[in-house]
């Protein structure tokens, strides 16, 4: 019983879910969802052994209409190299689900029809992946290799218009070709986005305040940090570290408040 529990709360089956997996079996179209799904399953595995190498914990596994959503414990505070690792995972899985479908195909396991159609499927699932925009796979991988040479409160301001551009773009296509829950989906999460950068601005500057060793150094004219380098800023004669930059800044922004 205690195991069901906790199956229960790992993962997460959206009403959404049950109710378009219904309509798909009332209508004959459950065999193309199904296949979709265990696609997006696969491809949301390649996250799960990345964070497994990392061991980095994950919280819950989110099932949505169109696919798998791997939520991860507090990966902020990850390395950059890590997040984009993680996230490129997924896409990575591509070249399982292939091998994956023409084994079957060969097995006569799928139909010509079945095959062409998982081919398709696995082809969309990873490039809708790869789009820049929050929170698929493609924002995640840009978002940490901008960290390498932008502050981190100047990285969360260009990810974020990238996202919002590339969604634009997203919005254009779709006119042509409707994808009306995924586009509604997405168009949320940007505004969720965009609450959620000052939540994990705070955040960043609490994991700077550990005073963890960085391989780079960088002098600060201003007290924008990064977050792949040691921070220091001369002031008033005295050599301020991540840590004092860091509680500075978050004295600041209590005051503000």
């Amino acid at each position: 019983m205690k195991i069901l529990y906790k199956i229960n709360d790992f993962i997460d089956v959206k009403v959404s879910t049950f109710l378009l997996l219904f309509l798909t079996f009332l209508t004959g179209q459950f065999k193309p969802i199904i296949i979709f799904l265990t696609l997006s399953f696969i491809h949301e595995l390649g996250h799960l052994i990345a964070c497994l190498i990392f061991k980095v914990k994950v919280k819950k596994i989110t099932v949505l209409p169109f696919g798998f959503n791997l939520k991860i414990d507090e990966i902020q505070y990850l390395k950059s190299y890590q997040i984009c690792i993680i996230y490129l995972f997924g896409p990575f899985m591509f070249f399982v689900n292939l091998l994956l479908i023409h084994i079957m195909y060969h097995k006569n396991i799928l139909s010509y029809t079945t095959f062409l159609f998982s081919k398709n499927a696995n082809m969309a699932i990873n490039l809708f992946n790869l789009l820049p925009i929050y929170p698929l796979d493609g924002y995640q991988v840009i978002n940490s290799l901008i960290q390498y040479r932008l502050s981190y409160k100047k990285t969360l301001i260009l990810s974020l218009i990238l996202s919002i551009v590339f969604f634009v773009f997203l919005l254009i296509y779709n006119l042509y070709n409707p994808q009306i829950v995924i586009t509604i989906f997405l168009f949320i999460m940007q505004f969720m986005y965009l609450k959620e950068i000052p939540i994990l601005y705070h955040k960043f500057l609490i994991y700077k305040t550990y005073n963890k060793k960085h391989k780079k150094f960088k002098i600060l004219k201003n007290y924008e940090m990064y977050k792949e380098t040691n921070n220091y800023k001369f002031e008033n004669g005295i050599i301020l570290n991540d840590q004092k930059i860091a509680m500075k800044l978050l004295n600041n922004t209590n005051k503000k408040q």
